[in-house]
C-alpha cells in the first residue's frame, strides 16, 4: 500500500449537504476551490481500478458558473 505524505494546511472547508450533493458536484466545487485534478487522478490510479475517467468542463446554468465533472 502506498501511503501519501502528510499534508498540513490552514484551509478548512465546511460542507452543508442537508439537501444532498452528488459526487461530481462536490468534486467540481473542490476543483473550483483549488483541488489539483492531476494529483487527484494520479492518486486514483494507484487504486488499481480500471474503466473510469473524468471529463472536466466549465458550465453556466442560469447565470451560475462552475466546473462540471462527469
Amino acid at each position: 500500500m502506498v501511503v501519501p505524505p502528510r499534508v498540513t494546511s490552514d484551509r478548512v472547508a465546511y460542507v452543508d449537504i442537508s439537501s444532498g450533493a452528488s459526487g461530481n458536484m462536490l468534486l467540481g466545487a473542490l476543483t473550483d476551490a483549488g483541488l489539483d485534478l492531476v494529483g487527484w487522478n494520479e492518486g486514483m490510479a494507484t487504486l488499481g481500478v480500471g474503466g473510469w475517467g473524468i471529463t472536466v468542463e466549465r458550465r453556466d446554468s442560469h447565470g451560475v458558473e462552475g466546473t462540471f465533472l462527469d
